[in-house]
This record gives structure tokens, sequence and C-alpha cells, in this order.
């Protein structure tokens, strides 16, 4: 938040709370420091906030003097056609060359906006970290699903080629077939036949 020159002269004043100072220099700094040059109703307004807010014990009839004949100067400052040497001019620049200070309410006004700037200025920092602790937290989440995707693709990829090794390997012989072999048959039986006949021969041998 800019400060307008309703807070930059309250900070000024409370800068000088101890010397105080004057409302010509207040008005001088104020313009150095906000960068533009008071205009005929700004300083008008102004000045009737200024002899609210500083004091050096005028009081309110006082005060009401001050405002009529600082109107009258402003103008005559418009066309510089000021007398210094004239009576109510001249009690006037006195005023505005003594020392002011700012009052104890103005003071409280302006310690309560700078707490307001701080909250607020603590708000947007809060807000900024949550912004980039959601921007993370969702780039995280933006990874780990990645990483699952990634991870479920190896796993079928992982699936499907050991599918395709198993279906290009031979197949192994679950039935075994017998082929006979008749010629091993034959032989078979001729020996068969020729043990018989020998055990004939060998019992005939004996008996006789």
């Amino acid at each position: 938040m800019k400060p307008n020159r309703y807070i930059k002269a309250m900070e000024i004043g409370l800068a000088h709370e101890k010397e105080g100072i004057t409302y010509l220099e207040l008005l001088s700094q104020i313009e150095y420091e906000l960068g533009y040059k008071f205009s005929f109703g700004a300083e008008s307004s102004f000045f009737e906030w200024f002899i609210d807010n500083f004091s050096i014990g005028i009081g309110k009839l006082n005060k009401n003097f001050y405002r009529r004949h600082f109107l009258r100067y402003l103008e005559d400052k418009q066309i510089n056609d000021i007398d210094p040497e004239f009576g109510s001019y001249k009690e006037l620049m006195r005023i505005l060359n003594e020392s002011f200070r700012l009052d104890g309410h103005a003071a409280k006004q302006y310690l309560d906006y700078q707490e307001l700037v701080e909250s607020r200025q603590t708000a947007q920092d809060a807000r900024k970290a949550s912004t980039k602790a959601n921007e993370k937290a969702s780039k995280s989440i933006r990874l780990a699903i990645w990483a699952i995707v990634v991870s479920a693709a190896v796993g079928i990829s992982s699936i499907i080629i050991d599918w395709v090794a198993l279906s290009n390997s031979p197949v192994q012989p679950y039935k075994v077939k017998v082929i006979e072999n008749k010629e091993l048959e034959e032989i078979k039986e001729w020996l068969d036949k020729a043990e018989m006949m020998l055990e004939t021969y060998e019992s005939d041998s004996i008996s006789n």
C-alpha cells in the first residue's frame, strides 16, 4: 500500500516526536519524499488536518483564526502577493515556523496503520508460500502417478515378454508312444524256443 500525504505526515511527525517539526518543513519533506507539489486545494485540506493532528498548545479559537488566515495566505501565495509584515500574515508565519508535535491519537492511528500493512504483508507472504507448497505437492503427485504408470507398464511388458517366450519354446512330450519292433519280437520268441529245447535235452540226458 503506497502511503498518501497524511500517512507520510504521521510517519515524519512520529520520527520527530521529541524535537518536533514545523509545518513548512513537514510540507517540504512530504513533497520531496512523495514526489509531487501541493495544489491550492490539497494544501488547504492538508492544513485543516494538520492543525487537528499536530499541536503546540493552540486552543480552539486560535485554530479557527489560523484556518481563516491560512486560506487567505494560500490565495495570496498563488499570485505571489504576500506581505510578511502584514499583521495577520506575520502571526501566521510565526506559527508556521513553530515546532509541532504529532498528537497521541494521530500517532496511534499511524501505529494501527503499520500493523495493518504488516498483517497484509504477512497474509500475502503466507498466500505465496501456500501457493508454492500446493505447486510442489501437485508436482509430487504428478511424479508419483507417473512412477506408478511406468512401473505398471514395465510389469505388463515383462508379462508379455514371458508369454511370448513361453509360446515359442518347444512343448514337452507328456505322452510316450511305444513303437513295437517285430524283428525283435521274433528273435525273442526264437530264443525262448531254443531255451525250452535245451532244457528238454538236458532232462532227457539225465533220465538216460
